[in-house]
């Protein structure tokens, strides 16, 4: 299998402490303020394998009765600029318009305590289909209509 095979698969609550471990490679110290265990079981919910261990996990949160939030979306830093992310979110986005929500919401924000330095996502999402619609000094907000 070549860095290339991967396979995307949902995620559950069984996925917390891997997931953690992953993005605590990002954020260091990381820990979730709210229950991930409950929003991997109740919303949609995905993760990236190969070679049976997970590189990258995306998971969403309820923003409004039609709109879901993209919670986060991370890929292992050794497994980027491989078109990885963009199927990701490309399955995530089909997960969440089969439920129904019609928009996709994504927050990105350096003022997260523990944020290691790192390229802005900012083309990631205006390429994955996805608009600017707010920003500060330090918080971008974007959106997609899923219909």
């Amino acid at each position: 299998m070549n860095k290339m095979d991967f396979k995307i698969e949902k995620s559950s609550s069984d996925d917390v402490n891997e997931i953690i471990n992953l993005y605590s490679k990002y954020r260091k110290n990381w820990k979730p303020s709210w229950s991930l265990k409950e929003r991997l079981d109740e919303y949609p919910a995905l993760k990236v394998v190969q070679n049976e261990k997970m590189i990258g996990f995306a998971y969403c949160f309820k923003f409004a009765p039609d709109i879901m939030e993209l919670s986060q979306i991370y890929i292992d830093q050794n497994f980027r600029s491989q078109n990885i992310g963009a199927t990701l979110i490309g399955k995530l986005e089909k997960e969440v318009s089969i439920e129904g929500y019609v928009g996709m919401i994504a927050v990105n924000s350096d003022a997260y305590e523990g944020k290691a330095d790192s390229k802005k996502p900012t083309n990631f999402y205006l390429n994955n289909g996805y608009a600017l619609v707010a920003q500060t000094d330090k918080t971008t907000v974007f959106f997609k209509n899923l219909k």
